[in-house]
């Protein structure tokens, strides 16, 4: 989509400042703004995941976090039972999976102000996408299946 266009969803033309302009939008249309928003809000919260958990695993940063050794190596065996359950290989008893997949979790629960604010924003412009694609399947089941 070219700027001008995606410029155009998320310009409001009322005279209202901050967020009031969005809340208006919100309350002329509020079905596909309430999904639009629940949509991106997932999206943000699992699209920061590879991006804050890999760069944790090459740093090796789980190595310098003071947690005893018999914590990780009971979390592991827990974890194992339910990997080879499912038919996954087991990790290892000192892997650091689990820490760095707690630090990732609890980055991204800090961010959560950032991660609403993105989706409230980016809203209307979803919003308009899926209102878009179902007046065209709408027009089309007309066409072909009346």
């Amino acid at each position: 989509m070219k700027i001008f266009q995606l410029r155009r969803y998320l310009t409001i033309k009322s005279g209202k400042r901050g967020w009031r302009q969005y809340v208006d939008r919100l309350k002329e249309r509020p079905t596909s703004h309430i999904t639009a928003f629940a949509i991106l809000h997932e999206i943000t919260a699992i699209l920061p995941f590879p991006f804050i958990y890999f760069p944790l695993k090459w740093s090796r940063l789980g190595e310098y976090i003071p947690i005893p050794t018999e914590y990780i190596q009971e979390g592991n065996r827990k974890i194992n039972r339910i990997r080879t359950r499912y038919g996954l290989k087991p990790l290892d008893e000192s892997s650091l999976v689990l820490i760095n997949l707690s630090i990732t979790y609890g980055i991204v629960k800090l961010i959560l102000p950032l991660r609403i604010g993105l989706s409230f924003i980016l809203t209307p412009w979803l919003a308009s996408i899926i209102t878009r694609s179902f007046t065209f399947f709408q027009r089309f089941k007309t066409k072909f299946f009346s």
